[in-house]
């Protein structure tokens, strides 16, 4: 059996009925970038590695590089989402030796050009990702959760399929937490195949703006330094499994990481920061989305 989440796939070995791995494939899949699914061929590709998920006590995965094994241990009672997300984070670093990056952030494809859309949470990329499908003709590429590949030049690939958009009253400011919706981004369209990646756009959407704005880091070293860092942030930006128990809240980490996985890493980053890369203050996220298209077309 085979496992392809995350635009890789790899041998699977788990106890987990195949019913079950069905059920996640069917509901959870649309919550991650590539989806989630297990199949029994693999049309003879190469697969980077091989994923092993066992029953017990859970347990942080384990890298077995001389037999490029990643072996994982949850319970018998872990949740189907649990199986998904954790089997998804576990494969990331094995994702950066194949030049495949998962960032937070929005994209859209605009006739082939690709943007990106990073921000803190609440900072509108959602909305103005939707904003640009809506009002320009734009292809939603993915939401909260994008994968960008490095195979000499920048491309975005499909991403988590599913928006979340906060309530108008939920702001970065306000500890109000409004009723979200989750539209569906595969009724608006899905890319048919990678998007060279044109713009990213680090944006921040609020009514205090009284008109769109965008600025660059000056070209001091400090600044590019802390631009790097912000670019860093954004690399991996997968959530952390949180789980309950009687001395509280813990949030463990699924990762492992290999020194070529950081080596592809930083010459992901240095890619990155080579693409045009702006700051966009805006009071709405159409405005938002107006003002990318300007930008989109002055570097076409």
């Amino acid at each position: 059996m085979f496992l392809d989440t995350g635009h890789i796939a790899l041998p699977f070995e788990t106890p987990f009925d195949r019913d079950r791995l069905n059920r996640i494939t069917q509901t959870i899949s649309a919550e991650l970038p590539g989806g989630w699914s297990v199949f029994d061929d693999t049309d003879d590709q190469e697969c980077v590695a091989e994923m092993v998920l066992r029953e017990g006590i859970a347990l942080p995965p384990t890298w077995v590089p001389e037999r490029r094994v990643l072996e994982l241990q949850l319970p018998h009672d872990t949740s189907d989402d649990r199986i998904a997300y954790v089997s998804y984070s576990a494969l990331e670093a094995l994702r950066h030796e194949c030049d495949i990056f998962t960032l937070h952030g929005s994209a859209a494809d605009l006739s082939g050009a690709g943007v990106l859309l990073i921000g803190d949470k609440a900072a509108g990329k959602t909305s103005t990702m939707l904003a640009l499908v809506n009002e320009h003709a734009a292809t939603p590429i993915g939401d909260d959760l994008v994968c960008v590949s490095h195979p000499g030049s920048l491309h975005l690939l499909p991403g988590k399929r599913t928006a979340t958009v906060r309530g108008p009253r939920a702001t970065r400011s306000s500890f109000y937490i409004d009723a979200k919706s989750y539209p569906d981004l595969e009724a608006l369209g899905a890319p048919a195949g990678p998007v060279p990646l044109r713009l990213v756009i680090r944006v921040s959407v609020h009514s205090a703006c009284h008109s769109s704005d965008t600025f660059t880091a000056s070209s001091d070293q400090l600044a590019r330094l802390r631009l790097h860092e912000m670019a860093t942030r954004f690399v991996s930006g997968l959530a952390t499994p949180l789980r309950l128990s009687e001395s509280g809240v813990h949030g463990p980490i699924y990762r492992v990481d290999t020194a070529l996985a950081a080596e592809r890493r930083g010459f992901f980053i240095e890619a990155l920061l080579r693409t045009r890369f702006l700051n966009l203050q805006a009071p709405t996220p159409q405005a938002a989305a107006s003002r990318i298209v300007e930008l989109l077309n002055d570097v076409r």
